[in-house]
């Protein structure tokens, strides 16, 4: 994660914990300077993200992917108790007001104890939530049917890998041993690919050349790639053998066309012209066409593709940014959307994650 976001994040992070001092710790009868340690430590809480940044590489050294989730998983425990927390006391305040018998979420006397329960509940949540991401992820299979394709074809979608150097090479030995299990007819690779500098993660990258697919693997940027030098991240991925589907298209069989743009997101950012033209042109009107594009994009009526493939939205990763995403991303999330009659949109959750592996 780049500096200057993780500074924003911690400044977000002040939302998060000083509610969690007011419900946690504020009313405690303790003396001031602990109390006045518990207000640091729910200050200190968001600034952590700031520490896993990149540039504390040098500082942790050989530590640094320990240290980075340590970390995180301090950070995600807080945000996950809040949201936690605010369903318990909405429940409790309807309870009570159901039932006087039920005490009220001020009574002190017994808020210690659920205070601690709550706590504790959540902090299997964080752990799962550990595990959940730093695994070798689930395989997802969907079937699409139409009438353009004469013999089935089995692609595999991978997106957001987020290739970074507290990513451990063992889980993209699995995603790599995963994906050739299934014995695809292409592979597409749809951004968020390179997540840091390559020259600190290229170890790690190479793993993806142990990808096969009979019709090849295909690529676009997503908007990290950008971030990190498109020119350069685009070569690096060429070299393992992958094609660019940078505003170009290629068929796989007479009956299949896969095409690609960079980042719609990205590219608006940095002022680039977006054409889609160019990556549909050499598509024959009776071939299935599939369309890759990082962030789901609601392409012009026109745009004649039946399939867009998309990734970005990590399908919210940690509630509830799964709200923030959605709003975020034209009302997709995840899973296989029908655009209009013709075309259709699919989103994939991603097979890594932004920021924290959880």
């Amino acid at each position: 994660m780049n500096l200057h976001i993780a500074i924003a994040i911690a400044l977000i992070g002040c939302c998060i914990t000083m509610p969690l001092f007011a419900r946690y710790f504020a009313y405690m009868q303790i003396s001031f300077p602990i109390k006045l340690s518990f207000l640091f430590l729910c200050l200190l809480i968001p600034a952590l993200p700031v520490f896993t940044a990149s540039e504390f590489s040098n500082f942790y050294g050989k530590y640094f992917y320990f240290a980075q989730h340590c970390c995180y998983f301090i950070f995600i425990f807080s945000f996950i108790l809040l949201g936690v927390t605010l369903f318990r006391d909405f429940i409790w305040t309807v309870l009570h007001f159901i039932s006087k018998k039920i005490p009220s979420p001020l009574n002190l006397q017994i808020l210690n104890k659920v205070n601690l329960i709550t706590a504790v509940v959540t902090l299997g949540f964080t752990f799962w939530a550990l595990y959940e991401g730093m695994k070798v992820p689930a395989i997802k299979e969907t079937t699409i049917y139409s009438e353009k394709i004469s013999k089935p074809k089995k692609i595999v979608v991978l997106s957001d890998l987020h290739i970074n150097r507290s990513l451990n090479p063992n889980k993209i030995k699995g995603i790599v041993d995963s994906v050739n299990h299934l014995n695809p007819d292409a592979v597409l690779l749809v951004g968020d690919i390179i997540d840091d500098k390559l020259d600190k993660i290229q170890d790690t990258a190479q793993l993806l050349q142990g990808l096969k697919a009979k019709n090849g693997v295909f690529f676009v940027t997503g908007n990290h790639e950008f971030y990190l030098g498109y020119q350069q991240n685009v070569e690096y991925l060429s070299s393992l053998g992958f094609y660019p589907l940078e505003n170009r298209g290629k068929s796989l069989s007479a009956d299949f066309f896969v095409a690609g743009v960079p980042d719609m997101s990205a590219l608006r950012r940095m002022r680039f012209v977006i054409d889609l033209t160019p990556s549909l042109s050499n598509a024959q009107p009776d071939q299935y066409r599939v369309l890759l594009s990082h962030t789901p994009t609601k392409f012009k009526p026109d745009m004649q593709f039946d399939l867009e493939v998309s990734g970005h939205t990590h399908g919210g990763q940690i509630f509830p940014f799964h709200v923030l995403s959605w709003l975020g991303n034209n009302k997709y999330l995840s899973g296989l959307y029908q655009i209009d009659t013709l075309r259709q949109l699919y989103v994939s959750k991603g097979a890594g994650q932004w920021g924290p592996q959880m």
